[in-house]
């Protein structure tokens, strides 16, 4: 998708009273044409981030960190494995490649750093950026 399409999709009304209403109804097309809901969310984050629509960007990163922590949980109930900790591994394993978090964890403390919010970036640090 061409950037101008992006920003297209995020900004473009014809009524400014209409404006939220159409651009929510684009990107919920854009989601329901991409089944991957922690992918899409994060490629709308990335966008608004790149428009610097930084409220939006903050909501789609972290509704896509929710969602690939549903996909974690779904594989770990598909392991069934004893021990916590090594169920949380052989998850994480089962996913490397196909998780955004340490890409989406870090736009977020990008965001969170630039309005003061630290303690909420460390937080991000520590979760998902720490090795």
């Amino acid at each position: 998708m061409s950037r101008s399409r992006v920003a297209d999709l995020l900004s473009r009304h014809s009524n400014p009273r209409s404006a939220p209403r159409a651009r929510r109804a684009r990107s919920q097309a854009y989601e329901q044409h991409r089944s991957n809901l922690h992918e899409s969310s994060y490629n709308l984050g990335r966008a608004a981030h790149q428009l610097g629509l930084l409220h939006i960007a903050q909501h789609y990163y972290e509704r896509a960190l929710a969602a690939g922590e549903a996909l974690v949980q779904e594989r770990r109930r598909q392991h069934g494995g004893e021990d916590e900790e090594e169920d949380r591994e052989a998850a994480t394993a089962a996913l490397e490649g196909r998780t955004l978090f340490r890409e989406i964890a870090h736009n977020l403390a990008l965001i969170y750093r630039a309005s003061g919010a630290n303690a909420l970036a460390k937080e991000l640090y520590l979760k998902y950026l720490t090795v």
